[in-house]
């Protein structure tokens, strides 16, 4: 299965952002949950508050 990257704050896909992989250890029933992260943090965040995708 190969599903699209995308980011786990605004929705955005690599193809619009750049993203970068995060392991998150927050989960022990999963064993923890990999996500994936913008690297610009300020597009993110005005995405995010536009809806985002």
């Amino acid at each position: 299965m190969d599903a699209t990257k995308r980011c786990a704050r605004c929705g955005a896909t690599e193809r619009r952002a750049e993203l970068e992989h995060r392991a998150v250890k927050d989960s022990p029933s999963r064993g923890g949950a990999d996500i994936w992260l913008c690297t610009d943090t300020d597009a993110c965040d005005q995405r995010k508050r536009r809806g985002g995708r």
